[in-house]
């Protein structure tokens, strides 16, 4: 269970009440950080319990079930972005860069090849916790019914880091490989950013080193607030910027 922090989170350098605060200002936020024994949350005008969209968080799972369903290979995932559909024009990419660069597109055209009834069974599968409907087939996570909480992508973010899914190794291997960031500090990252506009900012992550793993889920919300966002953020948390 998650447990209220009351004053300071051992995790290299303290981090309190104010400094969490004066990181993620102006903005309305939740912070959570599973210690693997012990978790924390901050959080300010919103719950972990509220459920927001999960915007291209929703790319790991995604592309578990792409993989799974055959819909893409490990040699064959190239695809041509279409910048109609899209936030950007990406070009030919693979799923590791489709990943990165976070590329709706690509995912739009997985999850039309996908069909509903084997996304729904996918989700199902990989036990991913959101709610809702799955429409529109190509972009239910960007606009659509489906709704996650914090507090359920803390959960499935360290389910999908540290458990054996039921999917074979080396799609799940590849999918985590493509998920690695720029390290923090002497922190190595893993996770993925999600945005809805320019009001709703997502990161998902494990953080690392010397053998021990932590996993994080932080939720901006109001203007300018994104998933690039969130993530710098955090960052400047887990290097020490903010005093």
């Amino acid at each position: 269970m998650l447990l209220l922090l009351s004053s300071v989170v051992a995790f290299g350098q303290d981090w309190t009440e104010a400094q969490v605060a004066r990181a993620l200002a102006p903005f309305d936020y939740v912070l959570l950080l599973d210690r693997g024994v012990s978790a924390q949350r901050w959080s300010h005008a919103l719950k972990a319990s509220d459920a927001f969209l999960p915007c291209s968080t929703f790319k790991l799972p995604h592309a578990l079930i792409a993989l799974d369903t055959g819909v893409i290979t490990l040699r064959e995932n190239r695809k041509r972005c279409n910048a109609q559909e899209c936030h950007s024009s990406h070009g030919e990419l693979d799923l590791a860069e489709a990943i990165r660069v976070s590329c709706v597109s690509y995912f739009r055209q997985t999850a039309r090849a996908i069909g509903p009834e084997r996304m729904a069974a996918g989700l199902a599968k990989l036990g991913y916790p959101a709610t809702g409907t799955l429409e529109p087939l190509d972009g239910f996570w960007l606009t659509g019914g489906m709704r996650i909480t914090a507090e359920q992508q803390l959960r499935w973010i360290r389910r999908f880091y540290t458990e054996a899914l039921p999917v074979k190794a080396e799609h799940l291997e590849a999918v985590r490989a493509a998920s690695l960031r720029t390290g923090a500090g002497d922190w190595a990252i893993q996770g993925k950013t999600g945005a809805t506009g320019q009001e709703l900012g997502w990161f998902v992550c494990q953080a690392s080193r010397e053998g021990s793993a932590r996993w994080m889920v932080i939720l901006l919300k109001g203007k300018g607030a994104t998933g690039t966002e969130a993530e710098r953020r955090l960052r400047a948390l887990l290097s020490g910027e903010i005093r």
